[in-house]
C-alpha cells in the first residue's frame, strides 16, 4: 500500500530489543509488524518509523553460551542529551480504495524499544497512540 519505504525508514517496524538479540544471539531479529485493524477490516492504522538519524548503542556479551568469542550488538539507542532519535509518523491505510492517509500529527520521539501504541476507539472514527 505504499512504495517509499527504505532502509530505516520503513513502515511498522518495531526498534530492537535487547534481550530479544542476545537470546536469538543476532541483531538481525525478526518482529511482527505493529499495526491495528480496524474492526471492519477496512482500515488500518500504523507508522512511519525514521531512524536514519538514530544514534546507535552498542554493547559486548564477553562470555555467551554457545561459543567463547564475545558477541556485539548494535540498536538505536539515545544517551541523555544526545540529539538524533528515532521518529515514528502515525499513518493510516484506507485498504477498499487502496490509499494512504498521512495523520496530521508531529513525528513521535522514540526513546527506547518497541514503537508507539496504537488504538482505534470504539467509535472507528479516531485512534489514540502513545
Amino acid at each position: 500500500m505504499s512504495f517509499d519505504g527504505a532502509e530505516k525508514y520503513d513502515y511498522a517496524a518495531s526498534l530492537p530489543s535487547l534481550p530479544a538479540m542476545v537470546r536469538e544471539q543476532t541483531t538481525n531479529i525478526q518482529v511482527a509488524p505493529s499495526v491495528k485493524w480496524l474492526s471492519d477490516s477496512r482500515r488500518l492504522l500504523g507508522y512511519h518509523i525514521d531512524r536514519r538519524s538514530a544514534r546507535e548503542f552498542t554493547v559486548v556479551q564477553s562470555v555467551p553460551a554457545a561459543q567463547l568469542r564475545p558477541i556485539s550488538f548494535t540498536y538505536p539507542y539515545p544517551l541523555p542529551g544526545e540529539v538524533g532519535l528515532s521518529r515514528a509518523e502515525p499513518v493510516v491505510f484506507d485498504v477498499t480504495m487502496r490509499k494512504q492517509i498521512n495523520v496530521k500529527n508531529p513525528p513521535l520521539d522514540l526513546l527506547y524499544i518497541g514503537g508507539p501504541e496504537l488504538r482505534w476507539y470504539d467509535d472507528n472514527r479516531r485512534a489514540h497512540f502513545i
